[in-house]
C-alpha cells in the first residue's frame, strides 16, 4: 500500500476522491454496512477513506495519554473534511480498545473521556486486551473464526450488536 502513496499524492486533492468516485455507490448498492479499517495515522488513506464514508468510528487505545491527543486531532481532521470535501461525514462515536480494567491509566483514561465526550458518543462496548487477538492474527484468522468464546470476540459480537442499535436509535434505515 505504501508503494501506491507517492503516486496519489501527485494528483492531490482529485486523489482523495478515489475510493469514493470508484466504490461508493457499488459498496451502498450491494450491503447494508461497509466499514474501511484504517491504519492509526491521518495519511492519504484515512483521509482518502474519510472523503469515501458516511461515518466515523475512532478506535483509542485505553491507558494511551498519547491516544487522547490523537483523538482530538482526528476530530478536527472529520469536522474539517465534513467541512470542506465531504458534507455527508459524521463523527459516529469512539472505540474504547486495549482495556484493561487491573491498570489505573485504563480507569484515568475511560475517565477523562467521559469528562470530554458525551455518552451518546461514546460506545458501550469496550474492547478488552486480550491474548486470543495475537493468536488468532497468527492463525490469520479473525477471532471470530480462532475461537468465538473469548472475551474478545464476545466484545465485538457486543460491539455490533450496539451498531445495530445505534443506526435504530438515529432512524437511519441504512448506513
Amino acid at each position: 500500500m505504501s508503494a501506491l502513496e507517492p503516486p496519489l499524492l501527485k494528483t492531490l486533492p482529485d486523489s482523495f476522491e478515489i475510493i469514493r468516485r470508484r466504490i461508493r455507490d457499488y459498496a451502498q448498492q450491494q450491503y447494508d454496512f461497509a466499514l474501511l479499517d484504517c491504519p492509526p495515522n491521518m495519511g492519504f488513506f484515512v483521509v482518502s477513506a474519510l472523503h469515501a464514508s458516511d461515518f466515523v468510528i475512532v478506535p483509542i487505545w485505553a491507558g494511551s495519554a498519547f491516544s487522547v491527543e490523537g483523538l482530538l486531532k482526528a476530530v478536527d481532521l472529520i469536522n474539517d473534511i465534513r467541512a470542506n470535501g465531504n458534507a455527508d461525514l459524521r463523527f459516529l462515536r469512539l472505540l474504547i480498545n486495549q482495556v484493561d480494567r487491573r491498570t489505573a491509566m485504563t480507569r484515568v483514561s475511560i475517565d477523562q473521556l467521559n469528562k470530554h465526550f458525551p455518552a451518546d458518543q461514546i460506545f458501550k462496548t469496550m474492547i478488552p486486551v486480550n491474548a486470543a487477538f495475537q493468536r488468532a492474527e497468527n492463525e490469520r484468522k479473525t477471532i471470530i473464526r480462532y475461537d468465538p468464546t473469548t472475551l474478545g470476540a464476545k466484545a465485538y459480537r457486543s460491539l455490533a450488536k450496539e451498531l445495530l442499535e445505534v443506526f435504530s436509535l438515529d432512524g437511519h434505515e441504512e448506513p
